[in-house]
């Protein structure tokens, strides 16, 4: 209903703006420009002997008439090309002269009077169907449609035909008139939302008010329309002007509420909406009061052409439509900002300009054109020196006042890409993400989650981010959600970091804005492209560690060919010499049948001795393959590392012998208990002995001792040999790993037998030390937990 209301309003309002038009185009005038509340001529605008410059109008037709305002009113009442008698004064000597009325409103005007009364028009209605449901939308087509009937039906001729019609459009202009501020005032209490209920019943007594004046105005005016005399007019005058300061109050009063709004608002949308109505009124209403309206009451002219005026009143239906219907089209921000800086300045150096050259003639005595030339340039430097400073004070205050919680979005944008650029981990890119996002939109909680496929499941399948309603302003494109499926505490709106090559990367989660407003577009644009920038760049980061670890790989397994062919030689070379002298010996024994018994025990010894060292050979292999596959076992009891030992050294005698080491043992008068796998303890002593034997082949010495220690029990296996370089002393525990010198690499081994003593010791939760010095020699020294403060395993 009310909507079908609006639009027969409308309807009518076209109507009346049709006409008012018509009577405008028909409105005839004399061909003369007069000075400012005065009859005397000031220029004559068309080809007429009747006027000369300073003529003063006295009568038209023999009706007596002394102001501007009362020779418009008349001639409303002709036509243009009528014959009219003027009666002038010129030089003190009065004539009389005849001459036909002209058009009053020049081309150039009636045809900016149409465009902008037609764009006023349109964009009410638009507004009007974009926002069906937006009551400040309807109210906003109201004050549209009367300020269009106003610049439509202004004064015009009114006799046109049919009879009556002009009159009847004066009496709509006189409505449109009282209402529009009205009009204004209740558009201000309703946008961007209703908050003052209490007022708005109060705004009936101003309805009423604005009735009252069009009523008084439109009685007056058709008196004085029926039978013009000077106090007839000057009564309806008055009233008019009364009923124009009443619009000025309205506005001014809108203004205020507007201001007051824009102040106390708390959500971001709302004052971004409010400063596009700001500044469609600086430019509009503010220009028509301050140019035209004001300048008529006194002096019955404006200050600039009717025309100018009217195109600027098109800043308000423009501003005001964007702000309701997309107030995010463009940057108002740097609209407003640089507008209003830049006319306070130039408020204030215009106000030191007049001042300067005011109070010259007061320091100074009459002035000549010399001394008028140098006040106005010293004025003018003072102008130039002072205006930065002042620009500068008055950006401070805009920024502070208006854009306390904004940011610069191409500069955050530019910014963030620098610095993420510069990330080559996760880590880093997360951290940066995260620092920019808690620096130019403050929330209580930035997360980045590489990994939650509750969150990542909800928002496959969707562009947009995931929000609480309650969190985004109106207008963002998202999806809604309830608290419970982000399953995050304080969580308000979700993103998806989104790669086209490696689908969903992350989730940016934030929680509600420091600030209590809602997330902006600005904001949502924003932390989209920092989506997206982050996607490429997770892309690029994990591309390139795709390479690293691809070559990685490549090294690695090119290492282990190489190790698995050093492997190969190297216990091929083991196994060959023991097998060798087995091979050698089982022949000699064969070949010869009256072998001595003692030399036949000796070389039974030495195949005995070669095949021990083919067992423990092959048994570090397969121990090494148990450890890498994770099944190799030990078998823990309490046993005497002196017996260990000894057992050991009996094993090694013969290597010892075959290679003529001095082996000596210092063990501990103490029985050293501990909790161990006794076959794994022997071969730590077998494996270090070996060890000493192959790289001591100038000092053929080797020491064993055992002792007791704080909290354990102590094995030290001592050689004279090589030595080991400190770069060397971690490495050598890994398997197939062996010291870089020429004398390890030209020995033969496979590199097992260290790695054996450290898992074992490891095993067993002992430590295995190094003390060693290039061409002195080792010592081995592994630590055992005393069976007191060692746990025996099962």
């Amino acid at each position: 209903m009310q909507a079908r209301l609006t639009f027969v309003g409308d309807i009518l309002i076209v109507i009346f703006c049709v006409a008012g038009f018509y009577h405008v185009f028909e409105k005839a005038g004399l061909p003369v420009v007069f000075v400012h509340n005065s009859l005397i001529v000031e220029q004559v605008t068309q080809d007429s002997s009747c006027f000369n410059v300073n003529d003063n109008l006295t009568a038209i037709d023999g009706t007596p008439l002394a102001s501007i305002d009362q020779v418009e009113f008349y001639l409303d009442s002709k036509s243009v090309g009528q014959l009219v008698t003027v009666s002038l004064e010129r030089n003190h000597q009065p004539l009389t002269r005849t001459l036909p009325l002209v058009r009053y409103f020049s081309a150039r005007y009636l045809a900016v009077q149409l465009i902008v009364a037609s764009i006023f028009i349109f964009l009410a209605l638009f507004v009007s169907v974009k926002r069906k449901d937006d009551r400040a939308a309807q109210i906003f087509n109201w004050v549209t449609m009367s300020t269009a009937l106003i610049i439509s039906a202004t004064w015009g001729k009114m006799t046109i035909e049919p009879n009556g019609l002009g009159h009847v459009v004066r009496a709509a202009f006189h409505l449109a008139y009282a209402s529009a501020g009205v009009l204004f005032v209740h558009f201000t209490l309703v946008f961007p939302s209703a908050r003052y209920v209490r007022t708005l019943r109060a705004l009936r007594v101003c309805y009423v008010a604005a009735l009252a004046f069009a009523a008084a105005a439109t009685v007056l005016f058709l008196e004085a329309a029926r039978d013009f005399n000077e106090a007839r007019f000057e009564l309806y005058n008055n009233v008019f002007n009364l009923m124009r300061l009443f619009c000025v109050v309205c506005i001014a009063t809108g203004l205020f509420i507007i201001i007051h709004t824009y102040l106390t608002a708390q959500e971001e949308p709302e004052r971004r909406k409010l400063r596009w109505i700001l500044a469609g009124l600086a430019l509009g209403p503010f220009s028509f009061i301050a140019l035209w309206v004001i300048p008529q009451i006194f002096t019955s002219r404006g200050l600039l052409n009717e025309e100018f005026i009217v195109l600027l009143m098109l800043s308000v239906p423009v501003t005001f439509a964007i702000a309701i219907v997309k107030y995010h089209i463009l940057n108002i921000d740097q609209i407003f900002k640089r507008g209003t800086v830049y006319v306070i300045a130039f408020s204030a150096v215009l106000a030191i300009y007049v001042g300067v050259v005011s109070l010259s003639p007061l320091l100074m005595g009459t002035l000549t054109v010399t001394s008028s030339l140098a006040v106005s340039t010293v004025a003018a430097v003072i102008i130039a020196v002072l205006f930065q400073p002042i620009r500068s004070r008055t950006q401070n205050f805009v920024d502070k006042v208006f854009f306390n919680v904004r940011y610069d979005y191409r500069e955050a944008e530019k910014k963030f890409n620098e610095v993420i650029a510069q990330c080559y981990d996760e880590s880093s890119i997360v951290t940066a993400l995260t620092c920019s996002i808690d620096t130019l939109i403050p929330n209580s909680e930035t997360r980045v989650l590489m990994e939650n496929e509750k969150l990542t499941a909800l928002l496959n399948g969707h562009r947009e981010p995931a929000a609480l309603s309650e969190s985004i302003e109106f207008g963002a494109k998202f999806f809604v959600v309830d608290r419970w499926q982000f399953n995050v505490q304080d969580a308000a709106i979700a993103f998806r970091i989104h790669s086209e090559r490696n689908g969903t990367l992350g989730v940016l989660l934030l929680g509600p804005k420091k600030s209590g407003f809602r997330y902006t577009l600005e904001d949502i644009d924003l932390l989209d492209s920092f989506c997206r920038q982050v996607a490429s760049v997770l892309d690029r980061v994990r591309l390139h560690h795709t390479l690293i670890n691809e070559q990685l790989e490549k090294d690695r397994l090119k290492q282990l060919n190489e190790l698995k062919s050093y492997f190969v030689s190297s216990v091929t070379h083991e196994l060959k010499t023991p097998l060798t002298s087995i091979k050698l010996f089982t022949e000699l024994i064969e070949e010869t049948p009256k072998l001595k018994p003692e030399q036949r025990s000796e070389y039974l010894g030495i195949i005995k001795g070669e095949s021990e060292r083919l067992t423990r050979l092959i048994d570090n292999v397969l121990d090494i393959s148990k450890i890498e596959k994770g099944v190799k076992e030990y078998r823990f009891a309490r046993i005497a590392l002196n017996d260990c030992v000894k057992e050991a050294l009996a094993t090694m005698r013969f290597q010892l012998a075959l290679h003529g080491f001095d082996c000596r043992t210092k063990l501990s008068t103490k029985k050293l208990m501990i909790c161990a796998d006794k076959d794994a303890v022997m071969e730590i002593v077998i494996n270090l002995i070996s060890n000493a034997i192959k790289y001591s082949s100038q000092r053929k010495r080797i020491i064993v001792t055992t002792s007791k220690c704080d909290g354990g029990c102590r094995l030290d296996v001592q050689d004279f040999g090589i030595g080991i370089a400190p770069e060397d002393r971690e490495r050598i525990f890994a398997p197939f790993e062996r010291a870089g010198s020429d004398i390890v690499r030209r020995t033969a081994g496979a590199g097992l037998g260290l790695a054996l003593v450290k898992h074992i010791t490891a095993a067993h939760h002992a430590r295995v030390d190094l003390a060693s010095k290039p061409g002195a020699g080792s010592t081995f020294t592994v630590t055992f937990p005393s069976i007191t403060s060692s746990a025996e395993k099962p």
